[in-house]
C-alpha cells in the first residue's frame, strides 16, 4: 500500500476540475473537503506508522474517510446544486 497522501483529485482524476471550482465558490463543499483532506491524512498517518492509533480509532476515521468522499462524490455529481 502506497503511503503518500493523494487528496481527493487523485482518487477521482475526472473531477479534478470541478474540484477546484467548487472549492472557489462553494463554501460548503470547501469545508467538507478540508474535513475530508484532514481525516485522510491521518489515516495515511497511520498507515505509514507516524501516527499511533488503537483499531477502533483507525477504522471510525477510515468511516468518516469514506462517508466524507460519498458526500462529496455526490456534490460533484450535481455540479455543486445543493438543496
Amino acid at each position: 500500500m502506497s503511503h503518500r497522501i493523494h487528496d481527493l483529485a487523485d482518487d477521482l482524476p475526472e473531477y479534478a476540475g470541478s474540484i477546484r471550482k467548487l472549492k472557489a465558490r462553494d463554501a460548503h463543499f470547501a469545508r467538507r473537503l478540508e474535513a475530508y483532506d484532514a481525516v485522510n491524512a491521518e489515516v495515511q498517518r497511520i498507515e505509514s506508522g507516524l501516527s499511533a492509533s488503537d483499531w477502533l480509532r483507525e477504522n471510525a476515521l477510515r468511516r468518516e474517510r469514506m462517508a466524507l468522499k460519498a458526500e462529496l462524490c455526490a456534490m460533484l455529481r450535481e455540479g455543486g446544486r445543493r438543496h
